[in-house]
This record gives C-alpha cells, structure tokens and sequence, in this order.
C-alpha cells in the first residue's frame, strides 16, 4: 500500500533556490518505497481551484510534511485542516526559524500523530524524514 505525502510549504515571498529546495526533498521521497507525493496547486489558477484542489489532496493524503521555514497562511490552514481529520503531521523547521507555540502545542497534545522535526541541512533532514516515513509505515499501514 503506498503512502501518500502531501507536502506544504511557503509560496509567498520566497527564493526561486527555497522551491528548488522544496522540489528536491520531493523527489528524494519520492524515490522510497511505496510513496507517493501529492501535488498541491499554488500558483496559475483561482483561488477557488486552489482551494478546492489541495482540500482534497490533503483528504487524500496519509501524512502532512509541512515545512515551515517561511510564514504561510495557507500552510496554516493546511495544518489545520489535517489535524481536524486527524492525519500525520510532520512540522518540520530550520533551526533558524521557529514555529509558533501554538503548532509545538499542538505537536504535544497529539504527540502520537505529529512530530516537530528541526534541521539544520538538507541531507539531515532527507535522512530524519526517511526515518520517519518509514516508522510510520511500519506502525501505521502495516
């Protein structure tokens, strides 16, 4: 059974190398066994489509990556949005940048479907997500 991933980030105000970032951690969790990374649409269509397009891909998905380096309103709502739904959520941040006490709160309260992730370079946070993946396939699909 795969594992569909659905990957949330900022898309307001950020460097073309911060996307390129975003895609190449994509595409490195794409390569695991059995996951699937759903798109999200944030640019090029109404805001109606968009909204209605990523509702679903996060109704769709089994995990929530969200990657909170830049503030994001519409990541809010995503984080929102799955933990009503009570999907996995990894909150994952640069050491540098910090999330609000409000997501940490939440990560304590459902601490069995969310973990806060803190990185430093790409490669360690490649590794830690493949870690994570992986545990919650095996305790979670299997």
């Amino acid at each position: 059974m795969e594992t569909r991933i659905y990957v949330g980030n900022a898309l307001t105000n950020v460097s073309q190398e911060y996307l390129e970032f975003i895609n190449i951690i994509k595409q490195e969790l794409n390569n695991i066994d059995s996951v699937q990374i759903l798109d999200y649409k944030g640019t090029g269509e109404t805001p109606e489509e968009i909204a209605r397009h990523n509702l679903e891909q996060i109704k769709d998905c089994d995990i929530l990556l969200a990657i909170r380096d830049f503030p994001s309103e519409g990541l809010g709502i995503e984080i929102a949005e799955c933990s009503k739904i009570n999907k996995f959520i990894i909150l994952a941040n640069h050491v540098l940048s910090k999330p609000s006490k409000f997501a940490l709160g939440l990560c304590r309260i459902r601490h069995n479907k969310f973990v806060h992730l803190e990185y430093s370079n790409l490669n360690e946070l490649i590794r830690e997500l493949k870690e994570i993946i992986n545990h919650y396939k095996i305790n979670y699909v299997l």
